[in-house]
């Protein structure tokens, strides 16, 4: 069964946008999380809010990124950056909702070349905040269940 947890990383945010290709960045419209027990190959994941919901609601463009513990846990402080960042220029520069596909904007090269402008302090400090937040006695792992809604249109 898959668990899940909120973790503040967002305050690492602010040093990310110093750089410029990542400048347009809200902290205020990006949430983490990290999650243990899922069967994906993935480090990371991220999460736009669909268009519908964004309009029924009346709320603007939101993202989560998740980081999966047991992947991410062998990894080490530069590579674990790495995926923070490769996730994050998964996100348009509009902050439109929508996620941008891997290639010419989204690759491992740029994450890697954006990481290195990045202090080693921030990463540390990211590192350990992820490593606490994927702690197996972290109070705040919620169990979700395993079961997804088919998201079928009902007849009426």
């Amino acid at each position: 069964m898959k668990k899940l947890a909120r973790c503040d990383i967002n305050d690492i945010l602010e040093e990310i946008k110093g750089i410029p290709e990542l400048s347009y960045l809200d902290k205020e419209r990006i949430s983490f999380i990290v999650s243990r027990g899922s069967m994906s190959n993935a480090y990371a994941k991220i999460y736009g809010l669909h268009r519908e919901i964004q309009v029924g609601f009346g709320i603007p463009p939101i993202y989560v990124i998740e980081f999966l513990c047991e992947k991410v846990s062998s990894l080490n402080m530069d590579e674990a950056f790495i995926i923070l960042i490769h996730e994050l220029l998964h996100i348009p520069p509009k902050f439109s909702g929508g996620l941008r596909p891997h290639g010419k904007h989204v690759n491992n090269f740029i994450a890697r070349k954006l990481s290195m402008k990045i202090a080693h302090e921030v990463k540390a400090k990211f590192y350990e905040r992820v490593s606490f937040c994927c702690d197996e006695k972290n109070p705040n792992f919620r169990r979700i269940s395993s079961k997804i809604h088919s998201g079928k249109k009902s007849r009426l």
